[in-house]
């Protein structure tokens, strides 16, 4: 069985560390590139073709949500996860809209 490639999208260096550990305790799962901004991630995403990009909503220089409509425009496959810490329903719609096919909630609860 081949691996999912995944790209992580966040400019918190301790984000993009801490999601790469977890998805790479998964045997199936390789993490094939970090970005922390989305001019960075457009690039290695043309360059590593990743299956799935995991994109923070909320970035310097360039939105997830602008990052994942240049992604489509630019022709990118790849399927693209936004995540936010925001949970207003206009983020979900936002992200969907730009062309995401899902969305993970950071949860930050302290339990």
């Amino acid at each position: 069985m081949s691996k999912i490639n995944v790209l992580i999208v966040d400019d918190h260096a301790l984000m993009r560390q801490g999601l790469r550990k977890i998805l790479e305790m998964e045997e199936n799962i390789q993490v094939v590139g970090v970005a922390s901004n989305g001019i960075e991630a457009l690039g290695k995403a043309k360059r590593l073709n990743p299956d799935v990009v995991l994109m923070d909503i909320n970035m310097p220089q360039m939105s997830g949500i602008d990052t994942t409509k240049l992604f489509k425009k630019e022709g990118i496959k790849s399927g693209i996860i936004i995540l936010t810490i925001y949970d207003e329903p206009e983020y979900l719609f936002a992200g969907i809209k730009a062309g995401a096919q899902g969305f993970i909630l950071k949860d930050v609860d302290s339990t």
